[in-house]
């Protein structure tokens, strides 16, 4: 037996409101909670994006490493070949070697040169020329001019 002299409309409207913010603060967990999960998948789906990308990046450059180490096979092997070869004639100031071309500063004493070491060049059959620039004159009595070729062997 109650022994309050409260109105029932009171007490109803007091049990709604209850039940009510009760109501409110289930939702808001629940979406909470919603939102908790798809973060955690979302982690869990770039993470393991992630540890493919790795994967594949270290197969790929295990895989890149073997043949940059044939390509700087075949780069010092260009290399050689073209010293060798222009070595014996041609004095030079610098070689620069990029895989199967080689690009070449090549310093002569007189102009007349200029045709000998270009016809040199041409007539070993492993050596293209890909670009020749004109002799400049550097000083008193030296030319120099600029050359790439392209290694066929």
């Amino acid at each position: 037996m109650e022994y309050n002299f409260l109105p029932y409309w009171y007490k109803e409207k007091y049990n709604n409101k209850k039940k009510y913010f009760v109501n409110i603060i289930a939702v808001f967990f629940i979406i909470i909670s919603f939102i908790s999960i798809y973060r955690f998948i979302n982690i869990y789906n770039k993470t393991s994006v992630l540890e493919d990308s790795i994967k594949n990046g270290y197969y790929a450059s295990s895989a890149e490493s073997k043949n940059n180490s044939v390509n700087n096979n075949v780069t010092l092997e260009n290399f050689k070949n073209f010293f060798e070869y222009v070595d014996k004639k041609l004095k030079f100031e610098n070689i620069n070697t990029e895989n199967k071309i080689v690009n070449a500063s090549i310093v002569l004493s007189d102009k007349k040169e200029y045709e000998d070491a270009v016809k040199y060049i041409e007539d070993n059959s492993s050596f293209k020329i890909i670009r020749l620039s004109p002799p400049q004159k550097e000083a008193d009595n030296i030319f120099k001019f600029q050359i790439s070729v392209e290694v066929n062997k």
